[in-house]
C-alpha cells in the first residue's frame, strides 16, 4: 500500500461536507444562537458552507490537512470579532492584538503524528504575515483530546502560555 503525501490547503466552503465527519459543530463558534437551537446537521453544513463563503472573500480562515481526498485534520482560525461564541467563555475575552484559533481537529487515527503541530506552524505564519496579529489565542480544554478546540497539554507543548485559567478552557496564548 503506498503512502499517499499530506497535503494542507487554504480551507474553502468546499471543505464543509468533509468537515462535518469530523466535527459535528462547526457553526458552534460563528453562529451560536442557530447552534444553540440544535438544528438538523444537514442544515448546520449549509451554514457553514454560507458563512466561509461570504467571510473568507479574501482572506483564508484556516487550513485543511488532506491525504489524496481524504481530510486528516483542520485549523480555523480568525480575528476574534468574527466568533461572537469567544465572548461567552469566563477565561476571555481574547486579546486585541491575537487571531482567534476556533478549531484545531485531527482525526483519532491520525494523532500523534505532526498535524496538529504543522497546522498550528501554518496558522502562526497567516497570523503574522496575512492579518498582522502579535500572537495566536484559543481556548483549549484540559484533560481532553477530543474537543474541537484542542488540548491544552498540546498547546502548551507547541510553545503557548496559560494567559487566563478560568474554568475547563483555559485561554491560551503563543506570541509571536
Amino acid at each position: 500500500m503506498r503512502c499517499q503525501a499530506l497535503q494542507f490547503l487554504d480551507l474553502s466552503p468546499c471543505d464543509t461536507a468533509d468537515l462535518f465527519l469530523l466535527c459535528s459543530g462547526c457553526i458552534y463558534w460563528e453562529l451560536p444562537e442557530l447552534f444553540d437551537q440544535r438544528p438538523p446537521k444537514d442544515a448546520m453544513r449549509l451554514l457553514k458552507e454560507r458563512w466561509l463563503a461570504e467571510h473568507s472573500a479574501g482572506r483564508v480562515l484556516g487550513k485543511v490537512a488532506r491525504a489524496g481526498k481524504e481530510l486528516r485534520g483542520f485549523i480555523q482560525y480568525g480575528p476574534p470579532e468574527m466568533y461572537p461564541r469567544q465572548l461567552e467563555y469566563r477565561s476571555g475575552p481574547v486579546s486585541g492584538d491575537a487571531l482567534l484559533i476556533t478549531c484545531l481537529f485531527v482525526a483519532k487515527p491520525y494523532r500523534g503524528m505532526g498535524i496538529a503541530r504543522q497546522l498550528l506552524s501554518l496558522a502562526e505564519r497567516a497570523a503574522a504575515q496575512e492579518y498582522g496579529c502579535a500572537a495566536l489565542e484559543t481556548f483549549a480544554r484540559k484533560n481532553s483530546a477530543d474537543n474541537p478546540s484542542g488540548a491544552a497539554q498540546l498547546y502548551v507543548a507547541c510553545g503557548f502560555e496559560i494567559l487566563r485559567e478560568k474554568d475547563e478552557f483555559p485561554l491560551v496564548r503563543k506570541a509571536l
